[in-house]
């Protein structure tokens, strides 16, 4: 499950070449403060290679290696508010908690069950290792929820092609749509409400009023469109409530 930052033809990040490599300028200085180099493609060609991973965990240690250093590299200029090291460190830090939420669950195999383990030190913020357990695993998806909540939408002008952020609420409303019964549920698509909807509903939502703020760019953040999105379904289980076990709709 690739991030669009990093796999894209022409990525946002670079962190699949060494630093050096890329910035022969900073080499000395890289060496200086970072001890254990990695990039993606040596964690790649070490895992095809065969036989040098003992573990899944060797494997995730070092792919969290590539963002760790990134950030340890990056505080300086964070700090002093130099652009460059400003978008790597932001990028890093928001890349940890991808490739944190994303090993523990693609690797839930190999997850250790701690779930009876009181004492089982758990995962909170920009950690920079961390072990493949359940416990974690249930960490790791509160914090990638709600980062994905709070990140801004970037933006396009309104009758323009989407950029990879606006589709993704594409792809969302579309398979919303999709699952939809529009024998007895039009009024999730279109606002078709019965006569004494409004009696019980304050904030009526609907498929078509959300696609409608998704093309006029009306949604800052994904947080926004998921929100409206839910209260489509909580209206209707309002609404719904006042005729269930005596309605076979309802």
């Amino acid at each position: 499950m690739r991030h669009p930052w990093i796999s894209a033809a022409r990525p946002r990040f670079i962190f699949h070449v060494p630093v050096p490599v890329i910035f022969p300028e900073l080499k000395d200085a890289y060496a200086a403060k970072i001890e254990t180099p990695m990039d993606l493609t040596t964690s790649e060609a070490k895992l095809l290679a065969g036989g040098i991973y003992k573990e899944a965990q060797d494997f995730v240690d070092d792919v969290a290696l590539v963002f760790a250093n990134a950030i340890t590299f990056n505080q300086a200029g964070h700090d002093e508010g130099e652009p460059m090291s400003c978008a790597y460190y932001d990028a890093s830090r928001h890349l940890l908690k991808y490739t944190r939420w994303l090993s523990l669950e693609y690797l839930s195999p190999y997850l250790l069950d701690d779930a009876q383990d009181s004492a089982a030190l758990k995962i909170e913020g920009p950690a920079s290792t961390w072990k493949l357990t359940t416990s974690n695993k249930e960490c790791a998806r509160s914090e990638l929820k709600e980062c994905v909540m709070a990140e801004q939408i970037e933006k396009t002008e309104e009758g323009d092609r989407f950029n990879w952020m606006e589709s993704e609420c594409e792809k969302l409303l579309k398979a919303l749509r999709l699952q939809s019964d529009l024998r007895y549920m039009t009024y999730f698509i279109q606002p078709n409400y019965p006569a004494d909807y409004f009696a019980y509903i304050s904030k009526p939502m609907d498929w078509e009023r959300c696609h409608k703020n998704l093309q006029q760019r009306s949604y800052e953040k994904f947080g926004d469109l998921v929100e409206d999105l839910r209260l489509i379904f909580s209206n209707a289980l309002k609404y719904n409530a006042r005729a269930k076990g005596t309605d076979t709709v309802s």
